[in-house]
Parts: structure tokens; sequence; C-alpha cells
């Protein structure tokens, strides 16, 4: 099935701080950072089911090379996927299912 997918506006001011934090950081990090962000969410779409479900149905996938998970729900009859947050692992992991 050819998923949909949609950014929450959580996820997307969550997106958009650890990028803002990572180019203070280092010049390219952003850039890595956002790269990884978007091969996550590809594989995501190309087989969903493969990270492990979560509370409330919710599945998270743990970034590789950043300490994040991209929470994500998918709602097959609709063929959507809703990204609710991509969640620095160092946070109060109750903050995590939270949109």
């Amino acid at each position: 099935m050819l998923y949909k997918f949609v950014i929450l506006q959580k996820a997307d001011n969550e997106y958009y701080d650890a990028l803002n934090w990572y180019a203070l950081q280092e010049s390219n990090l952003a850039a890595k950072f956002a790269a990884d962000v978007e091969v996550s969410i590809n594989r995501i779409l190309q087989i969903p089911e493969s990270y492990p479900k979560t509370k409330r149905g919710y599945r998270q996938a743990l970034r590789e090379t950043f300490p994040y998970f991209i929470v994500y729900f998918v709602d097959r009859t609709a063929g959507l996927i809703s990204i609710v947050s991509i969640f620095y692992t160092s946070r109060n992991p109750g903050k995590k299912f939270r949109t």
C-alpha cells in the first residue's frame, strides 16, 4: 500500500528546534540531521509496520545517528501516516505521545 503522510505541528516544531540547535553546533550537522530524518520518513513510508507499536497504537523509529525517535501513527483505512513527534531521547518520555 502506498501511504500519504502528514507531519503534525508538534513534530514540525520539534524538527525545526533540533535543526536550529544542530546548526549552532556545527555548520554541516543540521544538514546531516535533516538527511537522517528524511531517510527515516522514507523507511516509515515503505514499511510502516516494521517499527514496534507502543502506547495507544503509536509506533516509533529510533534514529541511528541522532538521539531521536520519530513517533507516528498508521491509519491503514485512510492510507495515512501521521508523524506526531520527533522526540529527543533525553526528554521526559511521558511527553512523547502527547499531540
